[in-house]
């Protein structure tokens, strides 16, 4: 009996030593352990980066010229150089970014306007992107936009159809018209018969508008009011807002189906 708790008590204690050795070892070796991390930070210096006093004894006397406080004309107050005169910078649209701003197209414009409108006073002028043409009628002003060379990617039967666009300071459309194209002169014919163009005039120029496309002209019909929606967004904010307030947050769109009754 005596040898018998010798003995169990002989096995705790080497379980106790074996429990406490496991521990001890992944104490020092193991996951219990933490480590810190070295951070190493580095500064580097360049004769760009080093810092430059300015003034009479400072950089004027590399010859950068001193800076100093003014009232620059057209910016506010701001930093200038007191021995050169600063150029003026700004974006630069050309041509070549964008179609919209060809000269021949400006000319095109105004003639289109005065063709449709003879007894206004029309001037054509240019935002970021395109040519406009501010209209002025008796009681009016309508600002004109045309899609001629700006929305290209739209085709009707036989290619693009190109419309302009006159838009009322209330910011809905006054009239739509076609302007060239190569669909077939019977399609256009029967569209501006059936009133399909009289559809838009007082439409808003935010949201979906939709209209009754002409049977036997479905096609063409639908390309005007893509090419509709497109050119109104195009010019959304600018040159609309020059006119009309304008949300550019709320597209135009204009869709053209057959109705019921067609």
């Amino acid at each position: 009996m005596v040898k018998s708790f010798i003995r169990n008590e002989r096995y705790k204690l080497l379980a106790t030593f074996l429990v406490a050795g496991f521990f001890l070892y992944f104490w020092i070796n193991g996951p219990f352990r933490q480590i810190e991390e070295t951070i190493s930070l580095e500064i580097i210096s360049t004769i760009y980066s080093d810092p430059k006093m300015v003034g009479e004894t400072g950089i004027a006397e590399q010859g950068f010229g001193t800076i100093k406080d003014d009232w620059t004309s057209g910016h506010g107050y701001g930093l200038i150089r007191d021995k050169r005169k600063l150029k003026t910078y700004g974006l630069v649209a050309s041509e070549e970014l964008n179609p919209g701003l060809s000269g021949k197209l400006a000319v095109q414009m105004l003639e289109h306007s005065r063709e449709i409108f003879p007894e206004a006073n029309a001037e054509v002028r240019n935002s970021m992107e395109m040519y406009y043409v501010r209209v002025a009628l008796p009681g009016e002003d309508l600002l004109y936009i045309e899609s001629t060379d700006i929305i290209t990617n739209i085709r009707g039967y036989a290619g693009p159809v190109n419309i302009g666009i006159f838009v009322s300071g209330d910011g809905s459309i006054h009239s739509l018209h076609h302007i060239s194209s190569r669909e077939t002169e019977s399609y256009l014919r029967k569209i501006q018969n059936k009133g399909f163009y009289d559809q838009l005039n007082q439409k808003p120029i935010r949201g979906e508008v939709n209209v009754d496309a002409v049977s036997g002209a479905t096609l063409t019909c639908e390309a005007i009011a893509q090419t509709a929606s497109r050119l109104v967004n195009e010019a959304t904010p600018y040159p609309l807002i020059n006119i009309t307030d304008v949300d550019e947050m709320d597209s135009f769109s204009l869709e053209a189906d057959l109705s019921h009754f067609w």
